[in-house]
């Protein structure tokens, strides 16, 4: 016996919990077109990193909740689970949520129906805010900056 795991988990997650999840829970792709209104191009953008198509059979067979708990609003989600069991901090290789084809292509049709930046537009793009951020956290690891900034509090 060599205690490692290598299986993938499918399972339901409560409304209740997911929830608590805040922004995480929002990058499915179903609870992105739920929540329209809040949503923005990043995380439109970014559900597909974080979701795994199955068919509507293969989500059918995910286990209820036990005591007769119905929830409509469960989440569905994927664990890959590959390791030695006695480092369980290191198991989980992946996590994804779960959804069917139609609900994917719900979100990708929504996340096509936003307006691309028009030529001269001040908006920033994503690209753009990620170079920029990336050059500050830079900028903030430099001599010339920790000394222009010994003195200011920071509000952390």
């Amino acid at each position: 016996l060599q205690n490692i795991a290598d299986m993938k988990v499918r399972a339901k997650m409560t409304s209740i919990l997911s929830d608590l999840l805040g922004p995480i829970a929002l990058i499915n792709p179903i609870k992105l077109v739920n929540s329209a209104a809040s949503m923005n191009v990043v995380t439109a953008k970014a559900f597909s990193l974080f979701c795994e198509t199955l068919s509507d059979d293969e989500i059918s067979t995910l286990p209820s909740f036990s005591n007769k708990y119905v929830d409509d609003a469960a989440m569905k989600f994927q664990l890959v689970v590959k390791g030695d069991a006695a480092k369980p901090l290191t198991l989980v290789k992946s996590f994804k949520w779960l959804a069917t084809a139609f609900e994917i292509k719900k979100a990708d049709e929504f996340v096509e129906s936003i307006p691309e930046i028009s030529e001269g537009s001040t908006a920033t793009t994503i690209e753009e805010a990620i170079k920029e951020q990336q050059a500050l956290e830079a900028e903030k690891q430099t001599m010339r900056y920790k000394i222009k900034h010994v003195f200011v509090k920071d509000k952390n």
